[in-house]
Protein backbone atom coordinates (compact mmCIF):
# COMPACT_ATOMS: atom_id res chain seq x y z
CA UNK A 1 0.00 0.00 0.00
CA UNK A 2 2.43 2.36 0.88
CA UNK A 3 4.33 1.55 -2.66
CA UNK A 4 1.09 2.19 -4.39
CA UNK A 5 0.92 5.64 -2.62
CA UNK A 6 4.41 6.57 -3.82
CA UNK A 7 3.14 5.66 -7.23
CA UNK A 8 0.04 7.61 -7.16
CA UNK A 9 2.19 10.65 -6.40
CA UNK A 10 4.94 10.09 -8.79
CA UNK A 11 2.03 9.63 -11.38
CA UNK A 12 0.14 12.66 -10.05
CA UNK A 13 3.53 14.61 -10.34
CA UNK A 14 3.95 13.64 -13.96
CA UNK A 15 0.59 14.89 -14.94
CA UNK A 16 -0.81 14.80 -17.73
CA UNK A 17 0.31 11.73 -18.30
CA UNK A 18 -0.12 9.86 -21.95
CA UNK A 19 -1.31 5.96 -22.17
CA UNK A 20 -2.81 3.43 -25.28
CA UNK A 21 -5.47 1.62 -24.65
CA UNK A 22 -5.03 -2.43 -23.50
CA UNK A 23 -6.35 -4.94 -25.29
CA UNK A 24 -9.23 -5.12 -22.44
CA UNK A 25 -10.37 -1.72 -23.63
CA UNK A 26 -9.98 -2.24 -27.25
CA UNK A 27 -12.25 -5.19 -26.77
CA UNK A 28 -14.60 -3.43 -24.67
CA UNK A 29 -15.20 0.22 -26.65
CA UNK A 30 -15.80 -0.60 -30.11
CA UNK A 31 -15.02 2.99 -31.02
CA UNK A 32 -11.27 2.86 -29.55
CA UNK A 33 -8.19 2.36 -31.21
CA UNK A 34 -4.63 0.90 -30.59
CA UNK A 35 -3.42 3.94 -31.64
CA UNK A 36 -6.04 6.21 -29.78
CA UNK A 37 -3.40 8.26 -27.35
CA UNK A 38 -5.63 8.89 -23.90
CA UNK A 39 -4.64 11.86 -21.65
CA UNK A 40 -4.87 10.90 -18.18
CA UNK A 41 -5.74 13.84 -16.18
CA UNK A 42 -5.61 12.66 -12.18
CA UNK A 43 -5.12 9.21 -10.31
CA UNK A 44 -6.69 7.40 -7.48
CA UNK A 45 -6.28 4.33 -5.08
CA UNK A 46 -9.75 2.63 -4.80
CA UNK A 47 -8.74 0.47 -2.09
CA UNK A 48 -7.18 -2.89 -2.21
CA UNK A 49 -10.53 -4.04 -4.48
CA UNK A 50 -9.97 -1.25 -7.30
CA UNK A 51 -6.39 -0.66 -7.05
CA UNK A 52 -4.56 2.57 -8.83
CA UNK A 53 -7.28 3.87 -11.28
CA UNK A 54 -7.13 6.83 -13.33
CA UNK A 55 -9.15 9.21 -15.00
CA UNK A 56 -8.69 9.81 -18.52
CA UNK A 57 -9.99 12.27 -21.01
CA UNK A 58 -10.57 10.81 -24.67
CA UNK A 59 -12.48 13.09 -27.05
CA UNK A 60 -13.79 15.35 -24.59
CA UNK A 61 -15.17 12.45 -22.44
CA UNK A 62 -13.62 11.59 -18.78
CA UNK A 63 -13.78 8.03 -17.98
CA UNK A 64 -12.37 6.21 -14.68
CA UNK A 65 -10.35 3.08 -15.64
CA UNK A 66 -8.01 1.00 -13.64
CA UNK A 67 -4.45 1.72 -14.81
CA UNK A 68 -3.82 -2.11 -15.82
CA UNK A 69 -6.17 -1.19 -18.53
CA UNK A 70 -3.97 1.10 -20.09
CA UNK A 71 -0.26 1.40 -21.65
CA UNK A 72 2.32 3.76 -20.90
CA UNK A 73 5.26 4.61 -23.62
CA UNK A 74 8.23 2.74 -22.91
CA UNK A 75 10.23 5.90 -23.00
CA UNK A 76 8.36 7.51 -20.13
CA UNK A 77 10.45 7.59 -16.53
CA UNK A 78 7.26 5.74 -14.32
CA UNK A 79 6.35 3.18 -17.23
CA UNK A 80 9.01 0.63 -15.48
CA UNK A 81 7.21 1.64 -11.89
CA UNK A 82 3.95 1.29 -13.26
CA UNK A 83 3.89 -1.75 -15.15
CA UNK A 84 5.64 -3.63 -12.16
CA UNK A 85 2.53 -2.75 -10.40
CA UNK A 86 0.53 -4.24 -12.79
CA UNK A 87 2.37 -7.31 -12.72
CA UNK A 88 1.69 -7.77 -8.81
CA UNK A 89 -1.73 -6.32 -9.24
CA UNK A 90 -2.30 -9.04 -11.41
CA UNK A 91 -1.07 -11.65 -9.80
CA UNK A 92 -2.58 -10.48 -6.63
CA UNK A 93 -5.70 -11.07 -8.33
CA UNK A 94 -4.83 -14.11 -9.76
CA UNK A 95 -4.01 -15.32 -6.37
CA UNK A 96 -7.44 -14.26 -5.21
CA UNK A 97 -9.51 -15.75 -7.98
CA UNK A 98 -7.61 -19.18 -6.82
CA UNK A 99 -9.56 -18.84 -3.66
CA UNK A 100 -12.79 -18.25 -4.68
CA UNK A 101 -14.56 -20.94 -5.93
CA UNK A 102 -15.54 -20.42 -9.82
CA UNK A 103 -19.27 -21.16 -9.07
CA UNK A 104 -19.41 -18.97 -6.51
CA UNK A 105 -17.68 -15.97 -7.20
CA UNK A 106 -18.14 -15.91 -11.18
CA UNK A 107 -21.09 -13.48 -10.82
CA UNK A 108 -19.65 -11.20 -8.48
CA UNK A 109 -18.61 -7.85 -9.87
CA UNK A 110 -14.76 -8.40 -10.79
CA UNK A 111 -11.97 -7.04 -8.59
CA UNK A 112 -10.34 -4.87 -10.91
CA UNK A 113 -13.11 -2.04 -10.41
CA UNK A 114 -14.58 -2.35 -13.58
CA UNK A 115 -18.27 -2.91 -12.27
CA UNK A 116 -18.71 -5.59 -15.01
CA UNK A 117 -19.22 -9.21 -13.49
CA UNK A 118 -15.70 -10.99 -12.84
CA UNK A 119 -16.68 -14.06 -15.59
CA UNK A 120 -16.92 -10.61 -18.02
CA UNK A 121 -14.01 -9.34 -17.06
CA UNK A 122 -10.93 -10.89 -15.95
CA UNK A 123 -12.37 -14.12 -15.26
Amino acid sequence: MENDQQLIQSMKSALPLYATPSKYLLKEFSEMRASDKLEVTDVHYLGNEGGISCAIKKAGQVMVISVTHLKFPIGHPLTREIDAYKRNRMQALKFEKTLVSDKSGRNEPCTCGSGKKYKRCCG
